[in-house]
Formats: C-alpha cells, structure tokens, sequence
C-alpha cells in the first residue's frame, strides 16, 4: 500500500478574515479589484515571472498588484500600480490573502507551493499552471483555476474566470482543510 502524506499549513494562523476590515487595516481601496502574488524571489524563472509580467501586460491598469517576498517588479514593466511588502511575518501574509481577490503563481517547477495553500486556508482563489505541484491544491473551476502549462493564453482566460465568477471563500477553505490542514496530517 502505498499512502500520499502531503505537506501540512497551520490553519489557526491561515484564515478567513473580513476583507473590508482588512482593507482597512492595511490601508488598501476598497473598490480595486487585488492581484497577489508572492514567492522567495519573485523574479525566479521557474516562478513563472515572465508569464505574470506577460499577463500583467494584457490586462488593465486598473488592478491593484500586491506583491511579497524578495525581488519585484521594475518600474514600468507592467502598467498596474504595485505595492511591494518583501519579507514579511505571517500575520500580514494572513492578510495579505484575505485583502486579494486572486493569488497569481504560475510557477513552471513547484513541487507542493505552500503559499497557494496558505492563500486557499484564507479562501483566496488561485491563479496557476496545470502539471505543476499546485495542482494537487486548486479544484479548477472551484477554489480557482489551472491554466495550461505554460500557456499564455490559458492563464489570462483563468484571471478572467477567476474575477468574474463568485467562488465561496468558505468552499476554498474547506477544500483545503479536507486535505492540509497540518493538525490531521
């Protein structure tokens, strides 16, 4: 017999939080639909940074891009306003998931991602390549969306799903709860 054991994220620390109380707190708009997306470095190849600049390109200059972890984006190199936060505690992480309407991650090579975990413990949708190991976590269409590998096209057509459909943050939640939640691993 051979049993599957995945990686486990603390869900007393990654939650659902108000995401208006949120806003506030981190002194975010209310009325701009939140892009997030973070990673070590962000400017890794594998990260898939050149599909997120590539996306980021195609779509309004309306959205807000949230970004954390080490390097980011240069200035003009995509046309939406970017706030960067670098490296932060998980506290403001727990937020930063809940003030989002999407989390971006089209890493080419992830084996588990466990920021797609935390974001879905927060009932964030995600934005990510099929084929890759956060696969494991999205239920595409449900808790948010795989886009084909490597596939520019695929990955604007998730964002557009993604931010026009209502997925249910509770669902997202739950999904990943079902399977990560590290006090039942």
């Amino acid at each position: 017999k051979i049993s599957l054991i995945y990686s486990g994220v603390d869900s007393t620390t990654f939650k659902i939080l108000d995401i208006a109380e949120t806003r506030k707190k981190l002194n975010l708009s209310l009325n701009k639909t939140i892009l997030l997306i973070g990673a070590g470095d962000l400017r890794e190849s594998y990260k898939g940074f050149e599909y997120v600049k590539t996306l980021l390109n195609k779509v309004s200059n309306n959205y807000l891009v949230i970004t954390f972890g080490s390097g980011s984006f240069t200035e003009g190199e995509v046309p939406q306003q970017i706030i960067h936060y670098g490296t932060i505690n998980t506290s403001i992480l727990c937020e930063l998931y809940n003030a989002a309407d999407l989390f971006i991650g089209p890493s080419i090579a992830e084996a588990m991602g466990k920021t797609f975990l935390e974001a879905q413990m927060c009932g964030t949708p995600i934005l990510c390549f099929d084929y890759t190991g956060p696969a494991d976590i999205v239920k595409h269409k449900k808790t948010g969306y795989l886009a084909n590998f490597k596939d520019d096209d695929s990955l604007l057509e998730g964002l557009r799903f993604c931010l026009t459909t209502k997925m249910n943050r509770e669902f997202i939640r739950n999904s990943s709860l079902d399977k990560f939640n590290i006090d039942k691993i």
